[in-house]
């Protein structure tokens, strides 16, 4: 694992300039300034399951880490996702802090609905 990771240290560096003259050479030299400050992200070269993502999830969590931080670190996760749970997180947020708490859990039923499948328990009179 630690050849591995110095690898990923070593190639990064010249994956991005690989990168950046790519840019240059397209005519892109926003793209290629981007590139030149940018890092490259390798996904973890060790295997772990799910509940090993997860317990070290929640412990960073309990430690103050935010969100987005978690969310960067779970595997096959992409930027466009993040970005996804980052509006519907901010949706949920406006909602609540604008009253609308039955956009989050549902409107609240009207006493005495018992809703649409199921019919209404009728007792026989008892005469």
């Amino acid at each position: 694992m630690a050849k591995v990771t110095e690898r990923q240290r070593q190639f990064g560096a010249a994956l991005r300039e690989v990168m950046r003259l790519e840019a240059v050479a397209a005519g892109e030299t926003g793209r290629a300034e981007s590139l030149a400050l940018g890092t490259v992200v390798w996904r973890d070269p060790q295997f772990r399951s799910d509940s090993q993502y997860s317990d070290a999830l929640v412990k960073l969590k309990a430690i103050g880490v935010p969100d987005e931080a978690l969310w960067e670190r779970i595997p096959g996760v992409t930027p466009d996702e993040i970005a996804r749970w980052k509006s519907m997180r901010d949706d949920q947020a406006s909602a609540v802090l604008g009253g609308n708490v039955a956009a989050l859990y549902g409107t609240k039923p009207h006493e005495g609905d018992q809703g649409e499948d199921e019919p209404a328990n009728e007792l026989p009179d008892a005469a």
